[in-house]
């Protein structure tokens, strides 16, 4: 119940903040399934349009409809937080910390700028990804998730990265080639899904609107705040990163595989924010949240000193 009211209460203040642009927002999802995307890097953006597109033809409103999926997505975020933290073996407290985080990162993330449907599903689907993680799941197991990832967005290659990751650290090859065989997929159906917009939308690559480091330089130097906090806190999690491998861990890294695993994937994101993401649109740290969360807590949970 407790967890209920925390994801309802959350969805309320980001409603307050998007609600005006929900018409445009919806205009976007139509244009993608229309043939129209604004822009080549919306256009393999399918399972957010396609779950739009289905529930607004029952209610007729794209107020209510995307109201809906902000409710929906705020009050699984804090209860999928909670039962993967359990399924760990994580206390009731340390999973109830985990889901408490989880809403108020959600919250905090959020900027002035857009919330699309594909950004609530990366939360959770980013949340899920921390437990694999964690629990360890195979590249085999992993499959099912990238496929669903992929549907709603390109992040999905962040999956392929992390278990490259996991097989260099582990030396397994096997994992390394499952990895690489996932993420050529997932750039092929991502570039097939985008090269017919090439030139149509006004934007000449793949990359669409999505690659702008000169761009973002220029925010930065025109003293943008929003953009400098988005620096800042990218900056902030790739040290903290490299202070957990190299320092934190240090010596002790097979017995937090976990941990570096996960925090290297976040850093991979926080690298890539100014360089392929608008800097300044503080929901692109969304899928960072999970990794850090669960890394945190799983580090609190045997921390170094306890070790044997």
């Amino acid at each position: 119940m407790l967890l209920t009211i925390m994801g309802a209460l959350s969805a309320w203040v980001v409603n307050i903040i998007h609600i005006s642009r929900y018409p445009i927002f919806a205009g976007d999802f139509r244009g993608i399934l229309a043939g129209q995307p604004y822009s080549p890097a919306f256009a393999n953006r399918r399972l957010g349009p396609w779950s739009f597109v289905a529930l607004d033809r029952i209610f007729g409103s794209a107020e209510f409809t995307l109201s809906l999926f902000v409710y929906l997505a705020c009050v699984a975020l804090p209860w999928l937080g909670y039962l993967l933290s359990r399924r760990l073996g994580w206390t009731i407290k340390r999973s109830l910390g985990v889901a408490v985080a989880l809403c108020f990162s959600f919250v905090l993330l959020q900027d002035d700028y857009w919330l699309m449907i594909w950004d609530l599903y990366d939360v959770l689907l980013f949340t899920c990804l921390a437990f694999a993680i964690f629990r360890r799941l195979t590249a085999r197991q992993m499959i099912p998730l990238f496929i669903v990832m992929l549907l709603n967005r390109e992040t999905a290659l962040f999956v392929p990265l992390w278990l490259i990751i996991r097989g260099y650290l582990d030396r397994d090859r096997r994992t390394m080639m499952i990895a690489a065989l996932m993420g050529i997929i997932g750039v092929i159906v991502t570039a097939a899904w985008r090269l017919p917009y090439m030139g149509r939308t006004g934007l000449p690559h793949v990359g669409g609107n999505h690659f702008r480091p000169a761009a973002n330089l220029r925010i930065l130097l025109n003293g943008n705040n929003e953009a400098w906090l988005a620096l800042v806190l990218s900056v902030t999690v790739i040290i903290l990163t490299w202070w957990t491998i190299r320092v934190a861990v240090r010596g002790r890294e097979n017995e937090f595989r976990p941990v570096i695993e996960a925090m290297s994937v976040a850093a991979a994101l926080a690298f890539a924010i100014p360089v392929v993401g608008y800097i300044g649109e503080l929901r692109l740290f969304l899928p960072i949240a999970p990794l850090l969360i669960f890394s945190f807590v799983s580090f609190r949970t045997k921390a170094p000193g306890q070790l044997p």
